[in-house]
């Protein structure tokens, strides 16, 4: 967990020199909201931070992708905090951005 939080700092610092205000992970785990969390918490996210649940292969994993969501303000609610948003799922089944 440490070297994924050092990571994610390092990136975000390395973005922040370009120019960088936004980023997404279309694939998050309960570990990496988690440390999202913290890090905000922290005020060390020094960008938008958009993020969306691993939905998984299965109907289960999904149905914990939906209760991971719904435990977090997430769109269409405004949050009060723009920078870390619980964006959604991301299902492999609906495209990818990276394919375009």
């Amino acid at each position: 967990m440490l070297q994924e939080r050092d990571g994610l700092l390092a990136l975000l610092a390395e973005g922040a020199k370009e120019g960088l205000t936004g980023v997404k992970n279309p694939g998050i785990d309960e570990q990496d909201w988690g440390i999202y969390e913290e890090l905000r918490k922290q005020n060390k996210i020094n960008a938008h931070l958009f993020a969306l649940w691993r939905g998984g292969s299965t109907v289960e994993s999904a149905k914990a992708a939906v209760k991971n969501v719904l435990a977090h303000p997430h769109p269409p609610a405004r949050p009060d905090d723009d920078v870390l948003i619980n964006g959604g799922i991301k299902l492999y089944i609906d495209g990818s951005a990276v394919a375009r």
